[in-house]
């Protein structure tokens, strides 16, 4: 099966990327997304 692409992003920034280049960008935007998403609920 192969690989799909999700842009979830508002401004449709989002592009494949190896956790080698961004991989910390994406686990930072993930941590902060979880920490948004539990002070709000």
């Amino acid at each position: 099966m192969p690989a799909v692409p999700v842009d979830r992003t508002r401004a449709g920034t989002a592009r494949w990327c190896s956790m080698a280049v961004c991989g910390n960008q994406m686990k930072a935007r993930r941590h902060h997304s979880r920490q948004r998403d539990a002070a709000v609920g």
